[in-house]
């Protein structure tokens, strides 16, 4: 009994450090200064390997009431006037 006590959770340490590490994956993709903390919806899927292997996918963030109002009054000048992404890995322009 403690062997599969000891194997299901051995698995259940392992899928929760999997899936934490992918939700920070996917908030790698917004801006720092947007606090977007909360991933809604994310599916991604890929075929093939190598050159010429394809990725799809769509990820859904829920954005603060604050960046709302920001992006609705202010629009692109708003975005130009953010400061550099603190997180690493980012490498667009917002």
């Amino acid at each position: 009994m403690k062997i599969i006590f000891s194997v299901v959770a051995a698995f259940l340490v392992a899928y929760s450090a999997w899936e934490f590490a992918l939700y920070r994956h996917h908030l790698k993709f917004v801006p720092d200064a947007m606090d977007v903390w909360w991933v809604d919806y994310a599916l991604e899927e890929s075929w093939g390997f190598g050159p010429g292997g394809n990725e799809a996918g769509i990820i859904v963030f829920d954005m603060p009431v604050k960046i709302k109002q920001h992006l609705v009054g202010s629009g692109l000048n708003w975005l130009e006037g953010m400061p550099p992404n603190g997180r690493s890995g980012w490498q667009g322009r917002y």
